[in-house]
């Protein structure tokens, strides 16, 4: 091989390490939580119509995505020049409120963590979920005071990796169900009572389930526009796909529950399968993706108020907020609340990023579907709500 072929052969080896390594970041955000609770929700809220419920906010999601994706590729230039002064007023509001999603969903994500550590116990009480949910913020906070988060980082790899294994297997697992139910005949899941306004609002509240696909917009130092661009279309690309027959295939199960939808009810749904040890697999993969999830987000926090702020803020000192913000609304709602809380916060974010987008659009088409994308999330701010 001549040194010219030798070149670009190492050359197009890196460019894919790295679009791998790009993309891992945002699968790791969408998968953090989302397949662990994304069936209890949307099982309650739509009954038989989960399926549909799963593509709507998939397509959603991915509707958003291109707003992000736009804003990527034409909306940092102009803030980084200070070209729109109004552009820019509203980049440094959605800044502030992403890092107020951000905490909401590191409280989200632990209390997924504990129900799930505790559900291995038989322990259902919401006074031990929340005195884990504690336990495991105290941990972080102390751990980012004396050595830093960023000694935490390598578990952002594992945890994708464990948690997209563990998710081919279960789907494995449904299938195998799947296949035997089709014999005896498939149940039908009880149909809500709800009205279809009140099924809206619960399954807006559902969109923090997708939400992750936006973390390559915050990676301008170390990547181009159009890196961050594919692993942000790929992310959703990919998760939409798994998400889709992930919940579809799970539907033939889900009578099996009785009406019965705890948030930890994967645990209970993977045991209906014939793979052995699927359930204490689920709760391993639990416990990393969630404690990996929230330190991934705590860094992320810590770094936006510190750019938010221009540095007058110690991050020993935002740890600490974060810290006690997260304990007290830990005591202030259960996880289904607190999902739907954490929605309503990204899609404040993401109503910002449509108007930023309709605000540079170029024609009168990319208006429309901006602001079609705007009233959306507005919808979701003002009136999703948890599912009970």
């Amino acid at each position: 091989m001549n040194t010219s072929a030798s070149n670009l052969l190492i050359s197009n080896q890196s460019t894919a390490k790295i679009r791998m390594n790009l993309l891992a970041t945002p699968l790791a955000s969408i998968f953090g939580s989302g397949f662990l609770v994304i069936l209890p929700v949307l099982a309650t809220a739509t009954g038989n119509g989960m399926g549909i419920a799963i593509i709507v906010v998939t397509s959603l999601a991915y509707a958003v995505g291109t707003a992000i994706r736009f804003n990527i590729q034409h909306a940092e230039p102009i803030i980084e020049k200070g070209q729109n002064t109004l552009v820019s007023s509203l980049d440094r509001i959605s800044d502030v409120s992403i890092s107020v999603a951000y905490i909401i969903s590191i409280t989200l994500y632990l209390q997924i963590l504990s129900s799930f550590l505790l559900a291995g116990f038989n322990l259902t009480s919401q006074l031990f979920q929340d005195i884990s949910t504690t336990i495991v913020i105290v941990s972080i906070v102390i751990v980012a005071l004396t050595r830093g988060l960023g000694t935490l980082n390598f578990l952002e790899t594992w945890s994708l990796m464990t948690t997209l294994a563990l998710v081919v297997v279960i789907i494995l697992g449904f299938i195998q169900y799947d296949l035997a139910s089709i014999q005896q005949g498939v149940q039908s899941i009880p149909t809500p009572t709800a009205s279809w306004w009140e099924m809206a609002t619960v399954v807006g509240g559902a969109l923090i389930v997708v939400q992750g696909f936006e973390t390559p917009r915050f990676l301008g130092n170390s990547y181009d526009a159009g890196l961050r661009v594919w692993s942000s279309r790929w992310s959703q690309v990919v998760s939409s796909t798994i998400y889709i027959a992930f919940v579809f295939l799970a539907i033939p199960l889900i009578p099996e529950l009785g009406g019965q939808y705890a948030d930890n009810l994967l645990i209970k749904l993977v045991t209906y399968t014939a793979i052995p040890f699927l359930s204490a697999g689920v709760v391993s993969a639990a416990l990393l993706s969630q404690f990996s999830a929230a330190v991934a987000d705590t860094i992320a926090t810590q770094g936006n108020v510190t750019e938010v702020s221009q540095k007058r803020i110690h991050p020993k000192l935002i740890y600490l907020s974060i810290g006690i913000l997260a304990i007290i609304l830990t005591w202030s709602a259960d996880t289904f609340e607190i999902l739907a809380l954490a929605s309503k916060a990204f899609a404040f974010y993401y109503f910002l990023q449509c108007l930023i987008a309709l605000i540079i659009a170029p024609n009168n088409l990319y208006r429309l579907g901006f602001s079609a994308i705007g009233v959306a999330m507005l919808f979701i701010v003002l009136f999703a709500k948890p599912v009970g």
